[in-house]
């Protein structure tokens, strides 16, 4: 199969964030653990949409960039029960943006979940961009480095009280 022309500046756009994310993850790890709160909760929001306003729209894009190996289940039981898998997807997107949110265990279990994300849609071919996935199951593994001790959205009171003195 070819490379669809029409796809190829998504492409270029999705792989260099991904690099960018490695990047990001190597030196500012809590940025890009925040960066990928971000996007699985925007793959979350998606999945829903498509899920409750219909999903034959992903049927004929994935179908028409799709490797062989994986056309029979897109034209087969995604096609026949897109909204069910999608609301199934959603829900692991938006459990994955909670984990990688809050702290260690959870955080490990929200990379790991992310990871098995990236690689099973990389299986897509060309409708995942591919090697994008990859990247960015690279770049979450780089946050696992950090111990991560408070959920994303803790603040502590000194950091608000420096805060505070710096805008007066």
């Amino acid at each position: 199969m070819e490379f669809p022309e029409h796809l190829l500046l998504p492409y270029i756009i999705t792989n260099v964030v991904a690099l960018l994310l490695i990047f990001l993850s190597l030196n500012k790890p809590t940025t890009s653990r925040f960066m990928f709160v971000l996007i699985f909760l925007g793959y979350g929001i998606v999945s829903l949409y498509f899920a409750l306003t219909g999903h034959q729209v992903l049927v004929d894009f994935f179908g028409s960039v799709a490797l062989k190996e994986t056309e029979g289940f897109i034209y087969g039981p995604f096609a026949e029960n897109g909204s069910t898998i999608l609301m199934i997807l959603a829900a692991y997107q938006f459990l994955t943006a909670a984990f990688i949110a809050y702290k260690v265990p959870y955080v490990r279990i929200g990379v790991v979940m992310g990871v098995v994300f990236f690689i099973c849609t990389a299986i897509l071919g060309f409708g995942s961009f591919i090697p994008m996935p990859l990247l960015a199951a690279i770049a979450l593994l780089f946050i696992l480095a950090v111990n991560y001790k408070r959920p994303i959205w803790f603040v502590p009171k000194k950091e608000i009280r420096q805060r505070k003195k710096s805008m007066s």
